[in-house]
């Protein structure tokens, strides 16, 4: 029995948000995974048919309304959201697919490459910012592996009980008056401070790879953990550092 799946699901204000800002800048982001060896490309079909079962938000595109909306793209076939590349070279490669456009206006916030070279494979998970964040990306990479390793296991595994993505299940839990003091700014916002964006659109999409040595990730590791802060924190505040100097 195909479990059932929600042909709309309304699209909170941080989806809209994440949707509108690909006019300024891609808004996809990428997990990608190196391996020894070569998947199953029949069984990571039926991996990610399931996920798409638990994820239903990823088997669909996003709708431009008064009040915007995702919808299940009927027919959708598994298999054109996963290719495989031959691989050659594998850094050039890889930044050839990491460029590849992807629009949740056309088409599903989801795509999955492989770069196959003789011996083993690089996957590639993109999805678009509209659909999830990137801890969010993470906990798909782990639903994606726990399903290619045990497809049985995940047959018929039903989507979430409810289509609502925003926080008010969260915000539930939360009492009127502990909101209201998180909600409200300790200060005035300075209009120097606004997301940095250039004017117009960006039309040419490349990537710059850099791999950081284990005892540099240390180092940031500890760092973060003196302010308090995340790892992505501080790459973030390194980048628009490099940004301002720029």
């Amino acid at each position: 029995m195909n479990p059932p799946f929600f042909n709309r699901i309304p699209a909170p204000p941080m989806d809209q948000f994440n949707y509108a800002l690909r006019e300024l800048g891609e808004q996809t982001m990428h997990f990608v995974i190196a391996c020894d060896g070569c998947f199953d490309d029949e069984r990571l079909n039926q991996a990610v048919a399931a996920t798409l079962a638990m994820v239903p938000v990823l088997g669909a595109r996003f709708v431009e309304a008064d009040a915007p909306y995702w919808e299940r793209i009927t027919l959708l076939d598994v298999r054109d959201l996963v290719c495989v590349h031959p691989s050659v070279n594998g850094e050039l490669d890889l930044q050839k697919v990491l460029t590849l456009p992807l629009d949740p206006k056309t088409s599903p916030p989801l795509r999955l490459d492989i770069l196959r070279s003789a011996r083993s494979d690089t996957l590639c998970i993109s999805v678009h910012h509209a659909a999830m964040d990137a801890h969010g990306l993470i906990v798909y990479a782990q639903i994606l592996a726990a399903c290619y390793r045990d497809p049985d296991s995940w047959c018929g595994k039903s989507p979430a009980t409810s289509p609502d993505r925003s926080l008010a299940k969260l915000l539930s839990q939360f009492s009127e008056h502990e909101r209201v003091p998180v909600a409200t700014p300790l200060e005035p916002l300075h209009p120097e401070w606004v997301f940095p964006a250039p004017a117009g659109g960006v039309e040419q999409r490349a990537f710059t790879i850099r791999t950081l040595a284990p005892d540099r990730l240390m180092v940031i590791k500890n760092t973060s953990h003196k302010l308090k802060a995340t790892v992505n924190d501080v790459l973030l505040a390194a980048f628009f550092s490099a940004l301002c100097d720029y």
